[in-house]
């Protein structure tokens, strides 16, 4: 005991002789988050519906001003990461984004001129997905998985294979295949849909993004080009179209053979888009969109052909 307080003692003279305050650790200051630099980024801005520059029209907004691209729709412009950026041109919807890195940055804007507004809305923010927000995909490999009874009908087969080629070219960013990887759409036969529809579509969602897909057809003999391309196309993010020419068309199925070019153009323009992206135009707050909950979506289709 006598020895325990001499240590007392002698420690405590020895904190005094030092300030008398006892050890402690050091004091760390805060890291202040870097601002990022500006670079001088060159933007290329075309019409989405033939991908040709929009010369000398096209207005750009940023936090420096404002700027006009050349007879080449090109124009240099100071941005940092993060910016919000304001694309505008005749004819066109106004595109609402945020710089994120590109450079040259090429944008595609929404050609109002050739497709309606309508249009693009009905086919694109229509009333089967989160928000009414764009959805979709992510851009990759998009598998098909018929069933043992579709798989052993030759005809639905090729009808099927073609449906996924004509997909792949439209979306021009997704590989839409029979056995492939990536997000997986289911294709089954369900007679329970007589009476209710010919084809029915069912999406699981990540917020907006398709994570995979159920598409039930009432039976093979419907196997037209067009039915798996409607159903399919659901998959893919579409909504019912407002044009009796369409494959995407509520009421009806037609009989052609591909996709209108008009769906091709909304399909390729959506997966130029990030899902979650809003009406008109508006992709700055998709990460929240992104967020959301799953939820699972059906679509019945009572189709005639």
């Amino acid at each position: 005991m006598r020895i325990n307080a001499l240590f007392v003692l002698i420690l405590s003279l020895t904190l005094a002789a030092c300030g008398g305050k006892s050890p402690s650790s050091p004091t760390t200051e805060p890291t202040a988050t870097p601002t990022p630099s500006a670079q001088t980024v060159s933007v290329r801005v075309f019409s989405g519906w033939d991908d040709m520059p929009i010369s000398g029209g096209a207005s750009i907004a940023t936090p420096a001003g404002r700027v006009t691209t050349s007879a080449s729709g090109e124009v240099s412009v100071s941005l940092r990461s993060g910016d919000a950026v304001d694309v505008s041109a005749p004819g066109h919807r106004d595109y609402n984004t945020v710089y994120r890195g590109e450079n040259p940055w090429n944008v595609y804007l929404w050609n109002t001129t050739v497709v309606s507004g309508e249009y693009i809305d009905a086919l694109v923010y229509n009333e089967w997905v989160p928000g009414r927000r764009l959805s979709r995909p992510a851009a990759g490999n998009v598998g098909l998985a018929p069933s043992a009874e579709i798989s052993a009908d030759a005809q639905a087969m090729n009808v099927i294979n073609a449906c996924a080629g004509e997909m792949t070219t439209a979306t021009q960013r997704a590989s839409v295949s029979v056995g492939g990887a990536g997000v997986q759409f289911a294709l089954l036969i369900d007679p329970a849909l007589a009476g209710v529809a010919s084809g029915s579509t069912g999406n699981t969602f990540s917020g907006n993004i398709v994570s995979a897909s159920r598409i039930r057809f009432v039976g093979t003999v419907i196997f037209s080009l067009n039915v798996p391309c409607h159903e399919i196309g659901h998959g893919l993010g579409l909504g019912h179209s407002v044009s009796p020419d369409d494959i995407m068309r509520g009421d009806r199925v037609i009989t052609r053979q591909t996709l209108s070019a008009s769906e091709r153009y909304i399909l390729r323009m959506m997966f130029r888009r990030r899902p979650g992206t809003s009406a008109p135009d508006n992709d700055r707050d998709v990460t929240a969109a992104l967020s959301t909950t799953h939820s699972v979506v059906e679509i019945d289709c009572p189709l005639s052909h």
